[in-house]
């Protein structure tokens, strides 16, 4: 039987946690239900599972030097505030950062 929609996000907000290295400073509940908000549709999960990623290469990058000059300069910066505020306000500012 597959997991059930109530299975997956709580699952997925744990791997959200541990990857982004935040199980020590976990979300309030707000900015939980914020995520979860945007777990309701396939595509909006893959949107976070793919930031994830994202802020994970930029992080360990040796090759990024963060400038604000280049796209990546201003990308991590703005992801990283949403990571650490998961509100729709930084979710549109790092969609505005990211273009």
């Amino acid at each position: 039987m597959p997991p059930t929609t109530g299975t997956i996000k709580p699952a997925l907000i744990s791997w959200l946690l541990r990857s982004l290295g935040r199980e020590s400073t976990p979300w309030s509940a707000e900015q939980s239900a914020y995520l979860e908000s945007i777990m309701e549709t396939e595509e909006g999960a893959r949107i976070l599972a793919s930031l994830v990623v994202t802020t994970l290469r930029l992080r360990q990058s040796a090759l990024f030097k963060p400038d604000s000059h280049g796209t990546a300069g201003t990308i991590l910066p703005a992801i990283e505030a949403f990571w650490q505020d998961p509100t729709s306000q930084t979710y549109r500012e790092l969609r505005i950062a990211r273009w």
